[in-house]
This record gives structure tokens, sequence and C-alpha cells, in this order.
């Protein structure tokens, strides 16, 4: 038995940016984290020799190749999250949602909350970045200006994309998210807490850095952070910019942001169909659906094809609509989807199953469905 269909699309963009997010589950806990992937690439890393207000321990700058993509917070972890895996913590500030975990040492986060987070995988696929990762992302490809938005010797924008001392008022971590992001999509890359590398810290350590994907010196008094934070001097927010702590030490001005499975690249294509309310009444009537769309294939030629409904019997009733969608790298939301079962469908479940393809790319294709049910006439 044939099922009528008719599709009504209405564009609405779900991310505006062309960055490639994915939340991912942190562990068992119901609590997932936002990450962006990056790709792999190079650049020149620390400070350019004109900078006035460069460090010695920033020097010499140097070529680092990162040759794997990887997982990345769009923001520092917050207090929720990290709560979700620790437990109840003795966080400094603690008086508002959304900020960023902070009184945790290095020691706490490899010792105790990346091996609860990869407990039962099959790899160690949370971690922290490694310092070489952080200032690519924090550069976001661009390296050759103290920061991504220009050199601004005077500071006079970092108050766009920072929360450090002289905008902080009044003092402490503010909610994620609330400043700019740099063109990565990661927000507070630079201020609101600093963000504990993997590496160990050695101010020389320039001198003999690897060229390809550097892991730090193998030794060190402390570890390397990065970033600056709230309560940091403006010179602290240049992504060349290098600090260290302790490994047992707490600062209630020092987080992280995670790293997640630097060999999982994105899917190509993602489709997700979310029925609205999955029940029809015995008369037939509109099923209203939505489709959540992620293209990482670079191309713009996207559309939602060969959608079809299979009875209760199993039967397919044919192709039922092809849609042409023009979704650019990145997520959106197509609503306002409708199914018109008719009075003589089947009563019973049914199956609506949606296909996401790339006209420029052959075979490479996303698939979803979900089941609706068809409720039997009353007696």
């Amino acid at each position: 038995m044939r099922v009528l269909i008719f599709l009504a699309l209405y564009l609405i963009p779900f991310l505006a940016a062309s960055q490639i997010e994915q939340d991912f589950e942190l562990g068992n806990t119901g609590v997932t984290v936002t990450m962006v992937w990056i790709d792999p690439g190079s650049f020149m890393m620390g400070a350019l020799p004109y900078d006035s207000d460069q460090q010695d321990d920033e020097h010499p700058r140097h070529p680092v190749t990162i040759s794997e993509g990887f997982w990345i917070g769009k923001y520092e972890l917050t207090q929720d999250q990290w709560s979700a895996v620790m437990g109840e913590w003795n966080f400094w500030w603690n008086d508002y949602q959304n900020l960023p975990a902070e009184m945790l040492s290095w020691n706490d986060i490899h010792d105790d909350f990346l091996p609860a987070l990869n407990e039962g995988l099959d790899a160690r696929k949370w971690r922290l970045p490694t310092e070489a990762e952080w200032e690519y992302c924090a550069r976001a490809g661009v390296d050759n200006t103290r920061f991504w938005w220009g050199d601004d010797i005077d500071y006079l924008e970092v108050d766009t994309y920072s929360w450090y001392w002289e905008n902080n008022t009044p003092n402490g971590t503010k909610p994620i998210g609330l400043k700019q992001p740099n063109p990565w999509g990661l927000h507070d890359i630079v201020g609101n807490v600093w963000e504990f590398c993997e590496d160990w810290y050695r101010p020389d350590y320039y001198n003999y850095s690897a060229i390809g994907d550097p892991k730090g010196p193998y030794s060190g008094r402390g570890h390397s952070v990065r970033g600056g934070a709230w309560r940091s001097v403006d010179r602290n927010t240049r992504p060349a910019d290098r600090f260290k702590r302790l490994p047992h030490e707490t600062r209630y001005c020092t987080g992280l942001r995670l790293v997640y499975n630097p060999h999982a690249q994105p899917e190509p294509l993602v489709l997700e169909l979310v029925p609205i309310d999955p029940f029809i009444p015995s008369e037939g009537g509109p099923l209203y659906f939505t489709a959540h769309l992620t293209n990482n294939t670079g191309g713009v030629q996207t559309r939602i094809a060969w959608i079809e409904a299979l009875s209760p019997h199993g039967v397919s009733t044919g192709t039922l609509a092809q849609n042409m969608v023009t979704l650019h790298p990145g997520t959106r939301t197509v609503s306002g989807l409708i199914l018109d079962v008719p009075t003589n469908a089947a009563s019973g479940k049914h199956t609506l199953i949606g296909r996401l393809s790339n006209q420029t790319l052959p075979n490479v294709d996303a698939y979803d469905s979900f089941e609706f049910e068809k409720l039997p006439a009353e007696q």
C-alpha cells in the first residue's frame, strides 16, 4: 500500500560557522561536551621577533607540523562536566552555571579524570592537548601576527575575545562562550582560565623541539599552561605566551580544554531524523519531523533524496521525495518536514528512511530512519 508524501522544507540555520562540530558523551555520564574538528597542518610556533612583550621561553620561533587531525573542546571544560565524572568538587568560583572547572591539578586530570573517561575504551581517546596543538588551535591559521585578529600592539581588541584582568569586574571566572570565538570556533582560547597542556614545561624546550608533532620535553618541574586567565595581564593573552604549574598545584584560575580521539575523523555526511510525534490517528494526518544535517565534505550541493517508507509488513512504498538543500560545510536543521499519512494506510508501525547525499561526490551518503505508528480504528 503506497503512502502519499508531501514534504515542506523550511530551512533554519543551525550552525552559522563552517566548523565541524560534534557532541561526545563523557564516559557513561549522560553529559556531553561539544568538540570542534581540527585538520592537520603546519605553522610557526613561538613569538614574532618584533613582539615587544616576548619572553625568553617563546624562542626560537620554529616550524611545527601537526600530522593528524583531532577533536578539541569548543569551550573550556565546565564545572558540571568535570563533576559528572569526578563527583562533587570544591571549586573556588561556584555561583554561576557554565563556569569553567578550576581548583584542579595536572595530577587530578592525568591520574583520575582522564583514566575515568578512558575506562573501557580500546585506546586512550581522551587527553589534554600538547603545547604545539594548543598554540596551533589558538593561532587558528594566522601565525604572522601576534593574534589571529592582528598584532594589536596596544591590546585594544583583546576585550572582544578574552576575559583578563583589565576587563574582569567583578573578579573571577566567567561563564563559557560569552566572548567571540577565534576563526576555528574556539571560545575563551585566551583568557578566563589557564588551560593545562600534556607537556612538561622547560623554558629552553624550543631549542630542541621536534618539528613533527612535538610532545614536549621528557621531564620538568611543572606542566605547561596556556592562554592566560581572568587575573592575567594583557601580554598573557598572546598565543605565544607560556607558563607552568607544578603537577600537584591547584589554582582558582587554571582549568582545561579536552582533546578527543585524534584518529577519528568526522563522517563526511551525517543525517539524523527526529519525529515530533510518532503517532498518527486512525483517520490519517500529518506526521511532522525534523532532519539534522551535517556536511563535512567541503561541497555545498547536498540533497535529501530517496526518502521512502516501509509498511508494517516491511514492503517498500518506493521513492517518496528528492529535495535539494544548499548545505555548506557545517550543521543545520531542516524543520517542517511533513509526511501526510492517508486514511487507507495500514495501521501499525511504519518506517521512514532518509538518505543524505552529495551530488559532487559519488557514493558519499548518510542514512537514518525512525518508526511511526498509525493507530488502528476504534471498534
